[in-house]
């Protein structure tokens, strides 16, 4: 039988374990804060047991509509209260909510012991924001943004901004490592974030005496996987779920179980990338794969829940879950 993995417990797992992977070596992106060349030894936070430091985040504006940005301001206070300077802050997401600053998730604390970042509502729902320091997982705080209304015409996403990082995959045994979703993403040609584009037009250029469509492509599903354990896992299926997927109702669309293209190992303490096709082009219209009714092009943004199923390196099914959203339209893909 699987072994379900919920993405509440890697809520905590996920924010400690795969967050810290190559972020805490990062550089600041923005501001004046950055770190530079500067030597920092001594003069980090330590977080232990004996600590009494603290974490504190405040959002300028908790609830805005989609498209727009806000600022936050990550604090941190030793056991006097006092700030400290030059210790790394990491902040991340839920999907939907992009971290338009730092762009690298990581950022040096200032003389004042704050960062400043922004973060954009991509897509309408209520999503986290988190920021820790090194010390683990009692020295974070989270906050939660309301994104309201839908996507203006032509918004689609924040470029260059993560998305996600909390609440995305499962712990497998706490004793032996887990495996984790720690990114998804849409594959419409030569667009990969979020846009779907699903009307294809047949004349780009206006002019009847030649043929020129517009390129028109299946959607693909592309999603990072990462295993710390110690053996390698094999992925044998993917489903997703897209509520309310004609937009004109409330029942949801979940796909038959999906074979990934191409590759489906995970090495151990190693991290793969995994294709499966999401949606299927025919007659200028798209398709959720193996479903019969187009997708409207006035469906707009959804939030896509997606199940992956394998086995791992003792022969135990498993399954992690993941989120990713999803903007569904008429884009112009001519000259593209």
């Amino acid at each position: 039988m699987a072994r379900k993995l919920s993405s509440v417990a890697a809520f905590g797992a996920g924010f400690v374990g795969a967050l810290a992977i190559s972020l805490y070596t990062a550089g600041c992106n923005s501001g004046n804060t950055s770190g530079g060349d500067e030597d920092f030894s001594g003069s980090e936070f330590v977080a232990g047991e004996d600590t009494a430091g603290r974490i504190s985040v405040e959002i300028n504006e908790e609830r805005l509509p989609v498209a727009e940005t806000t600022g936050f301001h990550a604090y941190v206070r030793n056991q006097d209260d006092q700030p400290v300077a030059n210790v790394r802050v990491t902040c991340a997401t839920e999907i939907g909510l992009a971290l338009v600053e730092p762009t690298t998730s990581v950022e040096i604390t200032d003389g004042a012991g704050q960062i400043s970042g922004r973060i954009g509502c991509a897509a309408p729902g209520s999503f986290r924001l988190g920021c820790r320091l090194p010390g683990g997982a009692n020295f974070r705080e989270f906050k939660t943004i309301v994104c309201t209304g839908e996507a203006p015409a032509g918004f689609d996403g924040f470029a260059g901004a993560p998305q996600g990082g909390l609440g995305s995959g499962g712990v497998a045994d706490p004793d032996d490592g887990d495996v984790r979703i720690t990114s998804a993403v849409l594959v419409d040609g030569p667009s990969e974030g979020s846009s779907v584009d699903v009307i294809g037009i047949s004349d780009c250029d206006g002019d009847v005496d030649t043929d020129d469509p517009e390129p028109f492509y299946d959607t693909s599903i592309k999603i990072l996987v990462k295993n710390t354990t110690d053996r390698a896992v094999t992925l044998t299926s993917l489903t997703y779920r897209v509520p309310n997927a004609s937009g004109s109702g409330t029942a949801a669309y979940v796909s038959s179980p999906l074979a990934f293209l191409g590759n489906r190992e995970v090495p151990a303490e190693g991290e793969a990338t995994v294709t499966t096709l999401f949606a299927n082009a025919s007659g200028g219209e798209k398709f959720f794969t193996g479903r019969s009714t187009a997708i409207p092009s006035s469906l707009g943004f959804r939030s896509i829940t997606i199940t992956v199923r394998g086995v791992d390196g003792n022969g135990r099914e498993f399954e992690v879950d993941g989120s990713t959203v999803g903007s569904f339209g008429n884009f112009n893909r001519c000259g593209g």
